[in-house]
């Protein structure tokens, strides 16, 4: 099932931020954080993915939030993932996420990994799942621990 993120109504404490010109997101995990440099004049959104787009998934993995950035006509959507030490889960997070709302995304798709305790293992980069998301993703996947930080030049 793919959810259209058009008409979507926030009911969660965090908050999503819709068509933004903020020119910083930031958000936070227990022991991580991601943060969104972009231009001011370009617009982005900030959607609350586990909590809020798709809490009613209850018994299905899903990332943490989606930031969807205005790159001219198209819409560049980065997915995120603040976890503790288990990747092999953060992917599968990310995985079912990106199937569900990637129809959101009419330009590039990323994916990020900021965990407070992975280590790149082969076990990892070899599994099937880790190789079906880098292709989805067209190779836009990036694992880093404790912070990550993406610089927008649009």
């Amino acid at each position: 099932m793919r959810i259209n993120l058009k008409n979507h109504v926030c009911n969660c404490k965090e908050g999503c931020i819709i068509n933004s010109k903020q020119s910083v997101f930031s958000v936070y995990g227990s022991k991580t954080s991601y943060r969104l440099e972009k231009k001011k004049t370009s617009l982005a959104s900030k959607y609350v993915i586990d909590d809020c787009v798709l809490k009613a998934f209850k018994s299905e993995q899903k990332c943490d939030y989606l930031f969807l950035v205005f790159n001219g006509a198209l819409k560049d959507g980065y997915f995120i993932e603040l976890k503790g030490g288990d990747v092999p889960k953060a992917i599968n997070q990310l995985l079912n996420s990106v199937q569900k709302l990637r129809a959101n995304v009419s330009g590039s798709l990323f994916g990020r990994i900021i965990s407070s305790k992975f280590h790149n293992t082969l076990e990892t980069i070899n599994s099937n799942e880790y190789r079906q998301l880098r292709k989805l993703l067209s190779g836009n996947l990036k694992i880093k621990n404790i912070k990550f930080k993406d610089s927008i030049s649009l």
